[in-house]
């Protein structure tokens, strides 16, 4: 849902490449990082509110419904594709088909952040994990929310 990738880190590289490229066409030299960062710094800022608001969303001082061995299941989507959820320990722990693992931390009720372990999508792909329960109190489904929805059952 939030991107900080797209807020400055690829635009770098395109000044650097620039810069090369001026280089070996024997262009004048420029500051392109400080013509990057001019285009780069509201969108940077924009990713800074968007992160005070998405925190400030937070519902504090709430528990899941259940314990958390009950949100421990595989899933599918509506694709086949399996979603994992263990336990290791005290911890939550999420997989999407064959990708990344990310840990599982309370967000509030029965919404858990999923939290990449791979640095990068950390860093772009935080998402937060809704369970829903059946009317009997068993954990049913889930959405995960990268972006893209994705519902998968039990």
């Amino acid at each position: 849902f939030i991107n900080s990738w797209k807020a400055g880190g690829a635009t770098i590289n395109v000044a650097i490449a620039s810069r090369i490229m001026d280089y070996y066409l024997g262009l004048p030299t420029r500051d392109y990082s400080a013509e990057f960062r001019d285009s780069w710094t509201p969108s940077l800022q924009q990713q800074t509110e968007a992160i005070r608001k998405f925190d400030a969303s937070r519902i504090k001082e709430t528990t899941p419904t259940l314990p958390i061995s009950q949100y421990a299941g595989v899933y599918r989507d509506k694709l086949g594709l399996e979603v994992k959820v263990w336990l290791e320990g005290d911890t939550l722990r999420l997989q999407y088909g064959a990708g990344e693992v990310a840990v599982l931390t309370h967000w509030h009720h029965d919404t858990f952040r999923a939290r990449w372990e791979n640095p990068l999508l950390a860093e772009q792909r935080s998402a937060l994990v809704q369970f829903s329960m059946s009317p009997q109190a068993t954990i049913v489904e889930l959405t995960l929310n990268p972006g893209d929805q994705i519902t998968a059952r039990r």
